[in-house]
């Protein structure tokens, strides 16, 4: 914005007085007169003085865009200040960022040579489960070979091969029977210690063996017990039920008998020397078979005289082609016995007489 350009006033035919002329007059005039100076002159002066006081308007203009200028400085140095400020917090985050970088390419660094490490291990092991995968299967090999070797070639190895099978089936039928005494035997380590026998190796004391022995001899021992007494329960229990049955009779202390069927006279002649041939089936009180004519053709072939008490009471009353069911003692061999703990289911049949 242009100011208007100041020109001088152009001087009149009648210069007024100036202000040095004033001044003049005022010292003058005082030097003459110490009253006060010439109102006129000094309402001249205060005029001039206000006309050199006042602000012309060109720098009324210079003075707004002065002010002007120094409010949009003082803009700027807010903006600097705030630009000064985001530039710092910036500065601070970026530096933090930094940090963490440096802090995650560290980790990572940690982490490239702890998965290089675990490389490595994982190779080194899959060298050992290749080296043991090798030895596994010469193992194998091994074990089949000694648990599976070939046939003896010879007539003298094959009759020992034979021997020793034949002793393998006396131990197989210990470990049935001990199963069913329900005595639970590991065959694994029974065999291993037939085996470090028959190898004359021994790595139990005498002590030891003796001890371990005996309490495998206690196991038996203890199950052989409980089965004679659920035997025995069974026994009684059946044999109670048994003579409880129409038509039993009393063979003797030992015997318990019902004819099923009486045949035909035995002998005219009481002492007659004439042999008896007998079907016997032979039962538990639990129905197992224990002996069977029909199955194996095995018959008793005796005198009447030479048959037990209790059974000649029977024979005589079923007579020649007769049958009878009896309940018999017996002892735990099976064997009738007066005083036996157990009872057999018995059913006999006289076939036959003829002489000897």
């Amino acid at each position: 914005m242009t100011s208007p350009a100041i020109t001088p006033s152009k001087p009149t035919d009648k210069q007024a007085p100036t202000v040095a002329e004033d001044r003049d007059k005022l010292v003058a005039g005082a030097s003459k007169n110490p009253s006060l100076p010439d109102p006129q002159i000094l309402g001249r002066w205060f005029k001039a003085l206000r006309q050199h006081a006042s602000l012309s308007p060109a720098e009324i203009d210079l003075r707004e865009n002065f002010q002007l200028s120094r409010n949009e400085v003082e803009r700027l140095k807010a903006q600097l200040a705030l630009r000064h400020r985001e530039v710092q917090q910036q500065f601070v985050a970026l530096q933090a960022a930094s940090e963490q970088l440096a802090a995650a390419m560290e980790n990572n660094g940690k982490q490239q040579q702890e998965l290089q490490a675990l490389t490595v291990r994982a190779n080194q092991l899959e060298e050992k489960n290749a080296q043991w995968q090798v030895v596994t299967r010469k193992l194998q090999s091994s074990l089949k070979q000694a648990q599976h070797p070939a046939l003896p070639a010879t007539d003298d190895e094959l009759a020992d091969f034979a021997a020793g099978m034949a002793m393998g089936f006396d131990i197989l039928g210990v470990l049935e029977q001990r199963n069913e005494q329900d005595v639970h035997v590991d065959k694994a380590a029974f065999l291993a210690g037939i085996s470090e026998t028959i190898r004359g190796e021994r790595r139990l004391s005498q002590e030891e063996f003796e001890r371990h022995l005996n309490r495998a001899n206690q196991r038996v021992e203890v199950a052989m017990h409980k089965i004679k007494q659920q035997k025995e329960a069974r026994d009684n229990a059946w044999l109670e039920k048994f003579r409880q049955e129409e038509g039993i009779q009393t063979a003797g202390e030992q015997a318990w008998y019902k004819v099923i069927h009486a045949g035909e006279p035995l002998f005219e002649d009481e002492h007659s020397e004439a042999a008896l041939t007998i079907s016997v089936n032979r039962r538990l009180s639990d129905g197992t078979v224990i002996a069977d004519t029909d199955l194996t053709g095995l018959v008793l072939q005796e005198k009447l005289s030479d048959l037990p008490e209790w059974l000649q009471i029977v024979v005589k009353d079923i007579r020649l082609h007769g049958e009878a069911e009896l309940a018999v003692k017996v002892d735990e061999y099976g064997d009738p016995r007066k005083y036996g703990n157990y009872i057999e289911h018995w059913r006999i049949r006289v076939i036959e007489l003829h002489a000897m």
